[in-house]
């Protein structure tokens, strides 16, 4: 069971498999923290083993991340996100951010998160890299 707020949840917060994956995460380091690595793999593996065939595969593609050692191998540089506006009610919100290397602005994306809008404009960046060999 997660905890949250009215708004979270009225915006779909319980249709988050982000939320689950930070729960899940923090319960497994919660478990090495208190008992260490043997336990908390002892947890972990069976686990991941047992449910690996319904691992959303979307979910193990962190752009932002790609992107960062991407930017930092090539040009020495690291992306900045900014907010450029949000927008609707509290409960459905929608945020668009502009993604920079440098001064220069290299995408822009709407998202339901600031974290999905960064995302997708990783996801912009990263592919555009790979098509300008960048």
């Amino acid at each position: 069971y997660l905890i949250m707020s009215i708004s979270e949840r009225k915006s779909g917060g319980d249709k988050k498999p982000s939320l689950l994956s930070d729960a899940l995460e923090a319960i497994f380091g919660a478990i090495y923290l208190e008992s260490g690595l043997e336990c908390a793999k002892g947890v972990f593996v069976p686990l991941v083993e047992s449910e690996f065939k319904n691992i959303d595969k979307d979910m193990l593609k962190d752009y932002k991340t790609r992107l960062q050692e991407i930017t930092q191998e090539r040009l020495g540089l690291l992306p900045k996100y900014e907010l450029i506006s949000s927008s609707g009610p509290d409960h459905k919100k929608s945020f668009e951010i502009a993604l920079f290397l440098g001064d220069k602005e290299i995408a822009r994306s709407v998202g339901a998160s600031k974290k999905e809008a960064e995302q997708k404009c990783a996801m912009i960046a990263v592919e555009a890299l790979k098509k300008g060999g960048k």
